[in-house]
């Protein structure tokens, strides 16, 4: 499909075993797709479908989490983490959901290789 003319193939959603099923593990590591190319960033936690999805230029955690269906009534928007590999090291980014979703704080930018993790909320 990625080669395939007047396609222009923007997002891959995979299972949790991986983009083409194979691996049989809990949590898989970020990267590239070794098929085509593109960068794959992992979405984890109080969201209705745990998922890799493949990032686009510009996508946003909004966008993302569009992408694996939203939350689930347990999700906290109050913390959720962005891991993300940074110049000096593993970095972790912090963002309220509920005021990015309310335009009072800015949707952050995804990049290749974060993980978001949505924790759940505690009554």
């Amino acid at each position: 499909l990625v080669k395939a003319p007047g396609v222009k193939l923007i997002s891959l959603f995979s299972p949790e075993h991986g983009i083409r099923g194979q691996l049989d593990q809990d949590k898989i590591k970020d990267g590239r797709d070794e098929k085509t190319g593109l960068p794959v960033f992992s979405l984890y936690g109080e969201v209705r479908r745990p998922n890799r999805i493949v990032l686009t230029p510009g996508m946003t955690l909004l966008e993302a989490i569009t992408l694996v269906e939203g939350l689930t009534e347990w999700a906290s928007k109050k913390e959720v983490r962005i891991l993300r590999k940074g110049p000096n090291g593993p970095e972790e980014v912090t963002v309220n959901l509920g005021k990015v979703e309310e335009r009072e704080n800015p949707d952050p930018v995804l990049q290749a290789d974060d993980v978001v993790i949505v924790k759940r909320r505690f009554l």
